[in-house]
């Protein structure tokens, strides 16, 4: 199966501009009561209208010829999208009547005769599926993945964002959010935009049924994913720090770690707190799904849990583990008795789901610290290696994870090695022999057409090239 490589990343045609003006409003907004900048950006999309992506471009605005020199937004952001029909968030609605697979999805799950563009749970990440008394005149949900997807709901805001005075200096915040506008510029709310649909929040559930039906398994890897979308906005850098370069994207790599696991964590504590069943995606797949031959690498493994029992996916909270000594030193401890607590108590026939719950509330919290502190923090070579290093010395647990961990392995190093350090101009003199040892890395998990080969997984090759790095980074 191909590997999911869509992310939404926008930027409101105004740039990535870090700073925030001064709060000059004295009206209360209607929003201030909700918990969070999702919950209090949902609120405002009720009752507003979807404008379409259209009314995003004409020539004086997101759907000019060439780029605009000198000005905060490209000018040319809607083409980008567009990319000639082919952008990937344009056609992710086309793909539910294009695609035989998607029409054997959904007969699969919701009947024989069930056609995957009218059912509401393939809609609510494919397109932006808006109540039609909601449709303004230009809206069309042939466009996808469009603007207002991600930006929300325009409304209010597609006036007064096109006077950048008055959008980003006199206006709050929050009153840009009451206006319906969802701020991308933020790397954590980017990330938690992002999350909704590339892990299933809230409505947008993704389970073991559509995995079983034949859907992708759903992977997100913000830095890296940046790159596999038409960039539509400038250079990330020029409007978060201009001396930031391409630390930039250790940043976004660490940022969306972080986020990922708080969320996957708030959804194992909401289903703990139900009477639910445990859905079987949040268990490593190729714990079931792997062919039985003759040697294995799995009898040799430390075993996690009762033989025989699918194991929690814990490939996200791997990758944050190197983090933690970086930013979270005096909370180490503590996030990793309680991912302990979680891999002890979840389990398909007699789950403890009090201390699911408890321990993935408590993870949740500390990921929201740890993804806070990484969006703060300025990233350079020093600390782009050790992360590094801290992925190749942990190799024999991460590689026993299985597969997702070592998918989200490589996707590490090449947000960290390729985006990072290399894109930096400050390469090792053995900057060949990495690239060599992270090709390796990718040959062993994706085939040519960057398949996922994840019947061929073997955790003893993968800790082998992992402890090549390791060597070849000894002397850096």
């Amino acid at each position: 199966m191909k590997i999911a490589l869509l992310a939404l990343v926008v930027t409101g045609g105004l740039g990535f501009a870090a700073w925030q003006p001064a709060d000059r409003s004295t009206k209360k907004p209607h929003t201030a009561g909700a918990s969070t900048y999702r919950d209090r950006f949902a609120q405002t999309q009720t009752n507003l209208t979807a404008t379409g992506a259209s009314s995003c471009a004409s020539s004086m605005c997101h759907g000019g010829a060439t780029p605009r020199p000198g000005e905060v937004f490209l000018g040319i952001e809607y083409d980008l999208w567009y990319d000639r029909g082919q952008g990937t968030h344009f056609r992710a609605y086309k793909v539910l009547y294009e695609d035989e697979r998607s029409d054997r999805m959904a007969k699969l799950l919701f009947g024989p005769n069930a056609v995957a563009k009218d059912q509401a749970a393939c809609r609510t990440c494919h397109a932006f599926d808006v109540e039609p008394r909601r449709h303004g005149r230009a809206f069309d949900i042939e466009d996808g993945v469009s603007c207002e997807a991600c930006h929300g709901r325009s409304e209010k805001w597609n006036g007064p964002h096109q006077n950048p005075r008055v959008w980003r200096k006199e206006l709050t915040d929050d009153q840009r959010t009451e206006q319906g506008f969802y701020d991308t510029r933020n790397l954590v709310r980017r990330a938690e935009q992002c999350l909704a649909c590339h892990l299933g929040v809230g409505d947008k559930s993704f389970g073991h049924r559509m995995l079983a039906a034949g859907h992708p398994p759903l992977t997100f890897e913000l830095a890296g994913d940046l790159f596999n979308v038409p960039k539509h906005w400038r250079d990330e850098q020029s409007y978060i720090s201009p001396d930031e370069g391409s630390w930039f994207h250790v940043r976004v790599w660490a940022v969306g770690q972080a986020v990922t696991l708080r969320e996957e964590m708030r959804k194992l504590a909401s289903w703990a707190a139900s009477d639910a069943d445990v859905d079987y995606a949040v268990f490593e797949c190729y714990a079931c799904h792997h062919d039985l031959t003759v040697p294995s690498w799995r009898q040799r493994r430390e075993v996690v849990g009762k033989l025989g029992e699918p194991v929690w996916n814990a490939a996200t909270w791997a990758m944050c583990g190197v983090l933690l000594d970086l930013l979270t030193s005096e909370q180490r401890d503590e996030i990793r008795k309680q991912v302990d607590r979680i891999g002890r108590s979840l389990n398909i026939r007699s789950a403890d789901r009090a201390a699911v719950r408890s321990a993935a509330e408590s993870v949740a919290s500390l990921a929201s610290v740890l993804a806070e502190r990484a969006s703060q923090t300025r990233f350079d070579r020093a600390a782009t290696f050790r992360m590094i290093r801290s992925l190749t010395r942990d190799r024999e647990r991460i590689a026993q994870l299985g597969y997702r961990a070592g998918v989200q392995t490589f996707s590490a190093l090449y947000a960290l090695y390729r985006l990072g350090i290399a894109e930096s101009g400050s390469v090792p003199d053995n900057h060949t022999a990495i690239l060599g040892a992270l090709g390796n890395l990718r040959d062993l998990l994706y085939d040519a057409q960057r398949n996922e080969r994840a019947g061929d997984y073997d955790a003893l090759a993968l800790a082998k090239i992992l402890a090549e790095l390791e060597r070849l980074l000894a002397g850096v």
